[in-house]
């Protein structure tokens, strides 16, 4: 295991932030049926801006006299996000034999052998699909994977009611600035035929 811990640090945050690592959240999978899946890590990507905001309009609202203007009100509902943008971490081994989607039915395409090019580049991030983290042992996290194609919104008020038993690390602010925008550049790329 690779010792990165200069990825992570451990909050005690009182709210969701962009960049947390989450784990042994149930997340609704629609295949022919409706599904509950459990992911053994989610990493939130919501703006860290809409997140404060929302949190803030959340519990400004509690204080509000509704005898007051609708104007003020509805500038704290403006504030409000109804869902949060989460992307599963699969363990890397897993991820590069093809199997972190096993629990779905589905088995991807090897991506290679430890010592393949093709993962060497992306472990290095040269990969526009896939992000790579390092695990640590000091802080007991394994080397992650993310896939940008495999992205989930999940309703606000559910990642809350779990977030206090969820919560485990959060990435460093300049790691989780640099996921961010290789998730949303890879989401905002022009799909050629």
């Amino acid at each position: 295991m690779v010792e990165k811990e200069i990825y992570y640090k451990k909050n005690n945050p009182l709210r969701i932030s962009q960049g947390d690592l989450l784990t042994n959240v149930k997340i609704p999978i629609l295949k022919k049926e409706l599904d509950i899946v459990i992911s053994p890590y989610l990493i939130v990507l919501s703006q860290d801006c809409d997140l404060n905001q929302d949190f803030d309009a959340h519990n400004q609202i509690k204080t509000i006299n509704f005898d007051e203007s609708n104007k003020k009100i509805s500038s704290f509902y403006n504030k409000m996000i109804p869902s949060i943008v989460v992307v599963p971490a699969y363990p890397a081994d897993n991820l590069r034999e093809g199997t972190h989607l096993n629990f779905l039915d589905l088995e991807m395409t090897k991506i290679g052998k430890e010592k393949d090019t093709r993962w060497k580049i992306l472990i290095q991030n040269e990969t526009p699909r896939y992000h790579y983290l390092g695990g640590s042992e000091n802080l007991d996290i394994i080397n992650l994977a993310l896939d940008f194609k495999r992205y989930y919104t999940l309703s606000r008020e559910y990642l809350y009611s779990v977030f206090p038993e969820c919560y485990f690390l959060s990435l460093k602010e300049l790691y989780r600035e640099d996921l961010s925008h290789r998730f949303f550049n890879f989401q905002s790329r022009i799909g050629l035929p």
